[in-house]
């Protein structure tokens, strides 16, 4: 394994947890290349990968949904992508030009909140926190902060979107 400078790990996609020889868990970082496609991160960063041709953008989702559900303990968020798939399924309308997607950290183990609006345009940024990972949602101009850390990231579904 490389190693990393700040900068990298500011921006470290999330990875499957492991455990160590004493049962504890462990992260895995990827290597810089990797660290940049961080659809490659995801438990199931397949279906991402089907889609599009390099790693879509974070930057401008349209945050529509952003959920803590401490029963789980769970972050849910959803929006639209900025960027539409490159290779479209067959059976999507063709009028869609935009991407839903629904996103799940599970094991959540701390958050943070300012801030009144989450609605709107926001950046995402997935990075390595101690001990897992987290997300961290933010909308420049609104001074909306949102920042979460658990184990695991995982797409719930994604479905086409008519921006009309």
């Amino acid at each position: 394994m490389t190693s990393m400078d700040a900068d990298d790990k500011a921006i470290c996609a999330v990875v499957r947890p492991r455990l160590s020889s004493r049962g504890r868990r462990k992260t895995h970082c990827p290597t810089r290349r990797a660290v940049n496609q961080w659809t490659r991160c995801l438990i199931n960063g397949e279906t991402l990968r089907k889609l599009y041709d390099g790693t879509p953008p974070l930057h401008d989702f349209e945050l529509r949904e952003l959920r803590v559900d401490q029963r789980g303990p769970s972050c849910f968020f959803s929006g639209l992508m900025a960027r539409f798939p490159d290779r479209p399924q067959p059976n999507w309308p063709e009028e869609a030009d935009r991407l839903q997607i629904r996103f799940n950290l599970t094991s959540v183990e701390e958050f943070q909140a300012s801030g009144e609006s989450a609605g709107g345009l926001v950046d995402l940024t997935i990075h390595r926190a101690d001990d897992g990972f987290g997300v961290v949602i933010r909308a420049e101009g609104r001074d909306f902060h949102f920042e979460v850390q658990g184990i695991g990231l995982q797409i719930l579904g994604i479905k086409p979107f008519a921006n009309t």
